[in-house]
């Protein structure tokens, strides 16, 4: 009996070392290599419930020459960016749950593995340190800009003249950069007039400019206080600043044509400089059919604006801001901008076609002098499965059948 026990267990534990089991976690870590014109790379991801991240993502972090960032266990796809979306890998597929491995190319393909390189830290939130510059620019700038870099020489932006300031209701432009990047020039415009470099020193800084240097660049100091008779804004301190476009904007209409093939079309948009979103989420708002068009109302602040279909988008695209705009997405790699309604033609989806009927071939008649021959059916799985099956219970039976003979008492 102790015997037989023993075999069951055995039998048991198989069995259950054949049933995957995989332990439930909330976050997954992701990892990523990049080009080394990339400053921070940023996370962003979706699954097939609609859920997303807030774009552009979370901010990766370097570890050991890599970058992660974590994500929630039940995500499907991903986009790798470097912020604000330029430039962005293609959509990724990945398994949902497993720490994923993402080596971004320069065309911004990617490998797409599942062996982590390096072991990253737990998973905490994530929260970048940032600096505030508030400047005091010539009234005659109708723009001011902030290029930042770290003293490894990388660029906070992708491109000159790097992120564009607000005005805050205190006269002064007014934006947040990432604490890395402590070196700075404030630029009127690209080809516009700009400051020498600078160091910023803390976290609040103001930025008051004086006379130009022999290099036709503004001299300018930084102080981490206020300067001396600085009225704030009424009903509000120095340190509140609008963070969106002011309403009376008003609102323009944007028409998209978009593949034949889409089912649905959404519309993201923003304002470039502040990366106000006119949106609360990811992949923003569905855009209505109108004729050949789909059409939406944003505010007329928006002057950055994305096509999508969920999953296949067009890149960030720049629109002046107020205007009504027609853009021709039916090749999301290359869309047109037009400010009047052009004669487009609408797409249409290739015609349906069905493979040709042939007539099934008569059986001819059996040859009588000749025997009749059948080919003996291959075995297939089924085969094999019942085979098994049969073996099994047979073991089965002729165990128990051992087992009663020897508990049999000899006569």
């Amino acid at each position: 009996m102790k015997k037989l026990l023993a075999l069951l267990c055995v039998i048991a534990v198989l069995a259950a070392l054949c049933i995957p089991a995989m332990a439930a976690e909330d976050k997954v870590p992701v990892v990523a290599s990049v080009p080394a014109e990339w400053t921070t790379p940023y996370l962003y991801c979706w699954n097939g419930n609609g859920d997303a991240a807030a774009w552009p993502g979370t901010p990766m972090q370097k570890v050991d020459g890599w970058w992660y960032a974590y994500m929630p266990n039940d995500m499907e796809n991903i986009i790798i960016n470097n912020g604000n979306g330029q430039p962005q890998t293609g959509d990724q597929k990945v398994d949902a749950g497993l720490p994923v491995c993402v080596q971004v190319k320069a065309d911004t393909s990617c490998d797409v593995e599942y062996d982590l390189p390096v072991e990253v830290p737990e998973y905490s939130e994530v929260k970048i340190p940032t600096y505030v510059i508030r400047v005091g620019a010539p009234e005659s700038w109708a723009s001011a800009f902030v290029w930042a870099w770290d003293d490894n020489l990388t660029n906070a932006f992708s491109a000159w003249p790097g992120m564009e300031l607000t005005m805050g209701a205190d006269g002064f432009w007014y934006g947040e950069v990432n604490a890395q990047y402590k070196n700075v020039v404030i630029a009127e415009k690209d080809g516009g007039e700009q400051t020498a470099d600078l160091v910023v020193t803390g976290d609040e800084n103001w930025i008051l400019f004086g006379e130009k240097n022999g290099e036709g660049k503004y001299d300018a100091t930084i102080s981490n206080t206020a300067p001396e008779g600085f009225e704030p804004p009424e009903g509000g301190s120095s340190t509140e600043q609008p963070t969106t476009p002011p309403a009376d904007a008003g609102s323009v209409k944007v028409h998209a044509m978009v593949p034949a093939d889409w089912t649905q079309v959404n519309a993201w948009a923003w304002k470039t400089g502040d990366n106000t979103n006119a949106f609360e989420a990811w992949p923003g708002n569905a855009m209505t059919k109108d004729g050949d068009w789909y059409v939406i109302e944003v505010p007329g602040w928006v002057d950055g604006f994305i096509v999508n279909n969920g999953s296949v988008q067009t890149g960030d695209l720049t629109i002046e801001a107020g205007k009504e705009v027609w853009l021709d997405a039916t090749d999301v790699a290359n869309v047109g901008i037009y400010y009047e309604e052009p004669d487009i033609e609408a797409p249409t989806l290739p015609p349906e076609t069905t493979p040709p009927t042939t007539a099934e071939p008569t059986p001819s008649e059996p040859d009588a002098s000749k025997p009749v021959t059948t080919e003996p059916a291959p075995a297939g799985n089924g085969g094999l499965i019942a085979g098994i099956v049969v073996a099994v219970v047979a073991v089965i039976a002729g165990g128990i059948a051992i087992f009663f003979i020897l508990r049999k008492k000899p006569e």
